[in-house]
C-alpha cells in the first residue's frame, strides 16, 4: 500500500479550490509517485474515519471568507477534525487560524476592524515578509533563521491557543508559525507553497511524516 497525503479544502464551498489545488499542485512535485496526493472537502471528511483510518499526513488548506460566513454546523463539524488531528499536519494561512480557533484562540484582522460575514474594504498583508525562528524542530530543517515566506492573508492569529508552542514569528503579524504540545500538528500563516523558503519547510515537513521526495 502506498502512502497518502490529504489536502483538505476547509473553504465553505466545494467549488472553492484555487488555494487548495495550489498546494497539491506543489506536494505533487515534492513527492515521489509512491505517495497518492488527495484532495478532499471538509464536510466530506467524517470524524471516525480521520480517526479510524487517518491518511499519513494531512495539510489543511486556506479558506476565502471570515469563519462567521459559515454554517454554524458545518463550522462546528470542521473544528471538530481539527481538534482530532494527531498529526503529521500542517494547516496553512486560513488553516492555521481555523486551528487556533478550534483550540480556543482569536483570530482578527492585522490591520484593524472587524471582519463580519466578508473581507469588504479591510486591507490585506501581501508579498514576501521575514519569518524568525530559533526552534530545534524537525519541521524547521533546513529553513533559514530568517526566512523569506510569502503571506497572503487579511486576518491573524491573535494569541498562542493552549497547547500550542510559538516557532516562528514575524512583524505585523507575529504568530507565524505553531505547533502542538502533544503531536506533530503545526500551523503556519504564511503560504510555504508560493516561494521564497517554502519549499525547504514542506520538503521537512514530508520527511517528518516519511513521505518519500523524489
Amino acid at each position: 500500500k502506498g502512502a497518502t497525503l490529504l489536502v483538505i479544502n476547509i473553504n465553505p464551498q466545494a467549488t472553492t479550490r484555487s488555494g487548495t489545488r495550489a498546494l497539491v499542485r506543489t506536494f505533487k512535485k515534492l513527492c515521489a509517485d509512491s505517495v497518492s496526493v488527495k484532495e478532499r472537502h471538509f464536510c466530506r471528511v467524517s470524524l471516525n474515519s480521520l480517526v479510524s483510518a487517518p491518511p499519513d499526513a494531512i495539510v489543511i488548506g486556506p479558506q476565502g471568507v471570515p469563519f462567521d460566513a459559515y454554517d454554524p454546523a458545518a463550522k462546528a463539524h470542521l473544528f471538530d477534525l481539527l481538534r482530532a488531528l494527531t498529526g503529521p499536519a500542517l494547516a496553512v494561512c486560513g488553516g492555521h487560524q481555523a486551528l487556533a480557533l478550534a483550540h480556543g484562540s482569536t483570530v482578527a484582522p492585522v490591520f484593524g476592524g472587524h471582519a463580519s460575514g466578508s473581507y469588504d474594504g479591510l486591507q490585506k498583508e501581501l508579498g514576501f515578509r521575514s519569518i524568525t525562528h530559533s526552534a530545534n524542530d524537525p519541521i524547521l530543517c533546513g529553513v533559514p533563521k530568517n526566512a523569506q515566506m510569502n503571506v497572503s492573508h487579511i486576518e491573524e492569529v491573535k494569541e498562542l491557543p493552549d497547547g500550542f508552542e510559538l516557532l516562528g514569528t514575524g512583524d505585523p503579524c507575529h504568530i507565524q508559525l505553531m505547533k502542538s504540545h502533544t503531536d506533530a500538528v503545526y500551523g503556519c500563516q504564511f503560504h510555504p507553497e508560493k516561494g521564497g523558503d517554502g519549499a525547504s519547510l514542506l520538503r521537512a515537513f514530508l520527511s517528518l511524516a516519511n513521505l518519500s521526495l523524489r
